[in-house]
């Protein structure tokens, strides 16, 4: 007659129970691991069958808990199969937490859970079932199991709190992490806007080059100029640099340079004909004493991160023109 509380375990090869995780992406361990539930007695009013344990890991959110449950529970229950035939305790069980805690940490359980703790901890748990399937072959169990008052274990809380602490790390790394981004993202866009002026000092001194090495806001309209249309204000910056950019469309080129990445005020034109100063994020200095024999002098200013362009063409950082 059939002992009560007799497992049905059978051998099965350690290399390829852990070739087939690796071969099917870690699916069939946890099949496998569910399917050793069901060929174990159940000595609790909630230990799980087969379908339980592996159904149960396919539900989300409630997963997180049930993967700690299910491994744990089933090195408990394989533990006691091992005592009623004389044999030591496996102690998987603290691997078993260490393999959930890492299954269930986003991105963690791809890099190691998957590829390191969950096939180590598949391979011996194999290798222990192999020794009790062995022995259990050739000689009958001390006794039986009596009945075990379920949900004895690891504590609901404190699985729920292993499952809930990897989120709170992330979103700890997150807070940390996420001012660094933001610094990077404003140098990258510091360099554009370096970026852009040179390039603009460029289209001046192309432009000058063709207007006896005079700047658009020093030509007249009659010679090709602006000056008549550009007005200071008390800064001595144009009070709408859009006509001084229009006359230099062939030299610029594009009018997305005209606006900072770090301005969110100001949107690029569509086209130099409808050029206006809400499409331009650069102050532009007019005055006779602008030109190549004043290199120094500064023809262009960036108001959002404090840059200034010589008439030389040079870009430096002047914190007292930031606004």
């Amino acid at each position: 007659p059939k002992l009560p509380h007799a497992h049905q375990l059978t051998s099965f090869p350690v290399v390829a129970v852990v070739l087939l995780h690796f071969v099917t992406c870690g699916l069939f361990s946890l099949i496998w691991l569910g399917l050793l539930h069901g060929k174990l007695p159940k000595v609790r009013g909630d230990d799980p069958s087969a379908g339980r344990a592996i159904g149960f890991l396919f539900i989300p959110f409630y997963n997180l808990y049930w993967i700690f449950f299910s491994l744990r529970r089933l090195c408990l229950r394989v533990d006691e199969q091992r005592e009623l035939y004389g044999l030591p305790p496996s102690n998987l069980r603290g691997l078993a937490t260490t393999t959930c805690v890492f299954q269930v940490i986003p991105y963690i359980n791809l890099l190691i859970g998957g590829t390191i703790f969950l096939p180590i901890f598949l391979g011996l748990m194999q290798a222990s079932v192999n020794q009790l399937a062995d022995r259990s072959a050739t000689t009958a169990p001390r006794a039986t199991l009596p009945p075990q008052p379920a949900g004895s274990g690891m504590p609901v809380w404190a699985i729920v709190c292993i499952c809930i602490a990897p989120f709170f790390v992330i979103a700890l790394l997150a807070a940390m992490l996420l001012p660094a981004l933001a610094a990077a993202k404003r140098k990258a866009q510091l360099i554009t806007s370096v970026n852009n002026m040179k390039q603009i000092g460029i289209a001046f001194r192309i432009w000058e080059g063709n207007h006896n090495d005079q700047f658009p806001f020093n030509v007249s309209q009659a010679q090709g100029g602006v000056q008549e249309v550009c007005q200071p204000d008390a800064g001595g910056f144009a009070t709408d640099p859009s006509p001084v950019f229009m006359v230099m469309s062939n030299e610029l080129g594009s009018t997305r340079i005209l606006v900072c990445p770090n301005d969110p005020g100001k949107s690029v034109a569509t086209d130099f004909a409808s050029l206006t100063a809400a499409n331009i994020s650069y102050e532009v200095r007019i005055g006779p004493d602008l030109k190549d024999s004043n290199p120094q002098a500064v023809l262009l200013a960036d108001p959002v991160n404090g840059l200034v362009l010589h008439c030389d063409g040079s870009v430096q950082r002047d914190l007292s023109y930031k606004k």
